[in-house]
């Protein structure tokens, strides 16, 4: 992989409830930061789905048969979700598709960073650096068009910080809303890295 051009598969999650230009512009700028940096991205073209974004069982189908003519070359997969996309899409996307592509639970990658990076840069055949641990503190250039509303603790940052567990105590309604995405979220979290 070392000696050819890096292909990303890429998802972008939509929820039909929240604004769709959200997943438009960040389809947008993801395929820009991916043609910056040399890679190659395998998507959804706006003609195939709604922003070319993944929410529907079908349009997860389409972006699943496209992973799959791509197989060979498509070294691994980014999911964003620009506008906190619908976590079926994704999960039946990935499971259709087919590719073996890692899938990292952040509690996990947490708990140790180091061997989550080092594991990662060998299947993607780049090296690993300990730089890749810290970093300065402030905005960078990558950031999208929600770091200033949500990026403090990232800007504050200057590595990985332990996962903080908390405790949610959920209302009816929302308790309903988590138990419907448990499905999807098990799915992956039963394909994730194990170390």
């Amino acid at each position: 992989m070392a000696n050819k051009k890096m292909t990303l598969g890429v998802i972008v999650g939509n929820r039909g409830f929240f604004p769709g230009h959200l997943a438009e512009s960040g389809r947008k700028e993801i395929l820009e930061a991916f043609e910056k940096a040399g890679i190659e991205a395998v998507t959804l073209e706006p003609c195939q789905s709604r922003y070319g974004a993944v929410e529907t069982y079908e349009e997860a189908k389409r972006c699943a048969e496209l992973f799959r003519a791509n197989s060979d070359r498509i070294d691994g997969v980014i999911v964003t979700l620009p506008n906190f996309g619908d976590e079926r899409g994704v999960a039946n996307t990935l499971r259709m598709s087919g590719l073996e592509v890692p899938v990292l639970d952040s509690a996990d990658f947490l708990a140790d960073p180091e061997a989550h990076l080092r594991w990662l840069c060998g299947w993607l055949g780049i090296g690993f650096t300990p730089a890749m641990l810290r970093w300065p503190a402030g905005p960078r250039d990558s950031d999208g068009v929600w770091a200033p509303h949500w990026y403090a603790a990232v800007w504050a940052s200057t590595g990985f910080q332990p996962r903080r567990p908390r405790e949610v105590v959920l209302g009816a309604h929302d308790a309903a809303v988590a138990e419907a995405c448990r499905s999807p979220y098990e799915t992956l979290r039963e394909r994730r890295l194990r170390l």
